[in-house]
């Protein structure tokens, strides 16, 4: 009868670990400004910010060259100030990498 518990015991376990919940990554989220046809301030500074999931270390593109860099803190949110580029005379891509 104890190898019969043991088994029991046993097999909750494996089930109780199958059915807990996994945290799921947080996908990146990006304010709603952050869109197509945006306009970035020239020679300014340019603050990125969004959520994404704690710890996450961000890479910030413009038109594929990396312009900063960011990690989300312990409730996800994330910020970067990029430096002011005086060279943004036509269109580009911003890029967030994680």
């Amino acid at each position: 009868m104890t190898v019969l518990v043991r088994w029991c015991v046993f097999l909750l376990a494996v089930l109780a670990l199958e059915l807990a919940p996994i945290p799921q990554a947080r996908s990146l989220e990006l304010p709603a400004i952050f869109a197509d046809h945006m306009v970035l301030q020239r020679d300014m500074p340019v603050p990125v910010w969004g959520k994404a999931y704690p710890g996450t270390l961000l890479e910030i593109q413009w038109n594929g060259e990396a312009v900063g860099r960011a990690v989300a803190n312990v409730v996800g949110d994330w910020r970067a100030d990029l430096p002011a580029m005086s060279d943004r005379t036509d269109t580009g891509v911003l890029t967030i990498v994680t």
